[in-house]
């Protein structure tokens, strides 16, 4: 049986994606977002991966148009500091000159330059470790960094000229059957589906009414609680071209850059560290008073 509409719960980056994927895949499938008022976004500055770009070119959105709307930056990799508790750095990305075979093995140059234990920014380029942004701009659109309320709006705006519906309605009560979910209940009305997708991030509206299986990941994955803050640019400062992610004593920093101001957080396992310390400890990183946004809690699984 063929599908003819989709309903999906969630107008975060996941759902607004998901729904100008499935739309330029199946033109005339009836796609309706049920975004709620009183959920915000997580919204601590986001970064891509490579795969980014793809998505673009797929649904048709223009790279300039995205810059410009979301005050996105060139992001080239994530820069990693003290990570080994050595004070070093290292960017996640090795310049092809290392790492792509050819005739003259280059490989085997990157071997060497590991057991030689070269350090860890000489091997990518001074483009990147010096956030120079001189690379060619038709290689430097693979990923980004955004003010996540501000690609929000534009992923929004960009589902409604697909022809996606955004209902704005907060889900109250959701009904099942045999089949699975057979009707959701807003504060402003219910809503039938064929299938639904669940983007109601750490909400789980949907997931947790079918009683899927939680395989809990804590055992690998500890950290459980973060904080977040934004920070400005100085007069003397470079936007960098990299996710900066930096490891304190019970989990991890990072900054992600926007045109115009950082977007920050520490995300730490409350096991070691509690609310309070945490604040301390990045504050004393970052040498100056921080003003948290937001606290949340999850689990990894």
């Amino acid at each position: 049986m063929l599908i003819n509409n989709i309903c999906i719960l969630g107008a975060g980056t996941s759902g607004l994606i998901s729904a100008l994927i499935l739309k330029k895949s199946y033109p005339e499938l009836d796609i309706t977002i049920i975004k709620s008022s009183i959920v915000d976004i997580v919204g601590v500055g986001e970064g891509s991966t490579e795969h980014w770009a793809e998505f673009m070119r797929y649904v048709g959105i223009d790279v300039v148009e995205l810059i410009k709307e979301t005050d996105a930056t060139f992001k080239y990799g994530i820069k990693f500091d003290n990570w080994n508790g050595d004070k070093k750095e290292y960017i996640h990305g090795v310049i092809t000159e290392f790492t792509q075979q050819t005739t003259l093995g280059y490989p085997y140059l990157y071997h060497k330059l590991l057991v030689d234990n070269v350090e860890p920014l000489k091997c990518v380029g001074d483009y990147i470790a010096n956030s120079e942004h001189y690379y060619p701009f038709e290689f430097s659109a693979n990923q980004f960094h955004f003010d996540t309320f501000k690609l929000n709006e534009f992923l929004q705006k960009k589902c409604l000229e697909a022809g996606v519906s955004i209902v704005e309605d907060t889900i109250t009560s959701v009904e099942t059957d045999d089949n699975g979910i057979s009707k959701i209940f807003g504060e402003s009305n219910s809503y039938t589906s064929e299938f639904y997708i669940d983007c109601s991030g750490f909400h789980k509206v949907l997931t947790k009414k079918l009683n899927a299986e939680w395989v809990d990941c804590a055992e690998f994955l500890p950290v459980n609680s973060a904080i977040t803050f934004p920070t400005e640019f100085t007069d003397d400062q470079e936007i960098p071209s990299y996710t900066k992610a930096t490891a304190l004593s019970a989990g991890w920093v990072w900054q992600i850059p926007t045109q115009h101001r950082f977007g920050n957080g520490y995300v730490y396992c409350d096991k070691f560290i509690d609310e309070e310390t945490a604040i301390k400890e990045v504050e004393e990183l970052y040498g100056q008073k921080l003003n948290i946004v937001k606290r949340f809690k999850f689990s990894a699984g």
